[in-house]
């Protein structure tokens, strides 16, 4: 493991150890990872989550109930969701020890293994494989060096057999050096899954007007439009508005419109 996956490990160790169990709220307390001022505009962000999942489900022809292996699962909404889905056989992942030790006990059900520079979880996993889905959702981005980007991305796809599920903006963007996130292009990742058989079956818009940069010098709209976001922000009717026109512009707007700020892309083997 690399010097600064070994830095990512500690960053996100002690994002989840500051973060007391019960407010964890099942992905939505690690607030600078899932997004949202308030709790309730993180529910909103993944409510649009939940709803663009369902959305590829459906597209996708998985045995019932399929295998599955996420990469990152965080608090555990993806492990949250799938359960609630009847997903029997799950295996979960994450750098953290106790995102680990936590999601075990809320998930007695499925197996977790912990990614940190002690353990041994791709040998874990394979040892488990071959996965019917694997996902990588909101994970692949915050991997910074280019290297262990390719190598796990590339490991989610040999441990799977069927579908892979990944989010990202798919478009690169300007990054601080001292950032945690760092978009690519649609282009690397087709290359990438193109190497190991996969091919992009679907593309679905996750938010369109949430999850938008409303300030600072990468902003991408008008200051009037700035600020009629932060307005609708500011309470949780606007903040129901808003998720109520992204419910609609996700499903009608072009898969690799750049104002759609996330997307999440469905490939299939073969």
């Amino acid at each position: 493991m690399s010097s600064q996956e070994n830095e990512q490990g500690s960053m996100w160790e002690e994002a989840h150890a500051s973060c007391p169990a019960a407010e964890a709220g099942m992905g939505e307390g690690i607030r600078h990872v899932g997004g949202g001022q308030s709790d309730y505009e993180a529910r909103m962000l993944y409510r649009l989550r939940r709803v663009a999942m369902n959305r590829v489900l459906k597209r996708l022809a998985l045995p019932s109930p399929p295998r599955v292996f996420e990469l990152g699962s965080g608090c555990g909404f993806w492990a949250g969701f799938l359960a609630e889905k009847g997903v029997r056989e799950y295996v979960g992942s994450d750098l953290s020890p106790t995102a680990v030790a936590r999601l075990s006990s809320a998930f007695p059900q499925y197996k977790f293994w912990s990614m940190d520079a002690a353990a041994s979880g791709w040998d874990h996993i394979r040892q488990q494989a071959p996965y019917d889905l694997g996902l990588a959702i909101d994970v692949l981005y915050h991997i910074v060096d280019d290297a262990a980007w390719d190598l796990n991305l590339g490991e989610l796809c040999r441990v799977t057999r069927h579908a892979v599920i990944l989010v990202d903006y798919f478009y690169e963007q300007p990054r601080e050096p001292s950032s945690h996130v760092k978009h690519r292009s649609a282009q690397m990742y087709v290359d990438v899954l193109a190497r190991h058989d996969f091919r992009v079956a679907w593309i679905q818009p996750v938010f369109h007007l949430h999850n938008r940069i409303i300030g600072g010098p990468w902003a991408d709209q008008n200051r009037v439009f700035s600020r009629c976001l932060r307005v609708a922000r500011s309470s949780r009717a606007g903040l129901w508005c808003l998720t109520a026109l992204d419910l609609l512009a996700t499903k009608l707007a072009r898969p690799m419109s750049p104002l759609c700020k996330a997307r999440m892309l469905a490939a299939t083997r073969g």
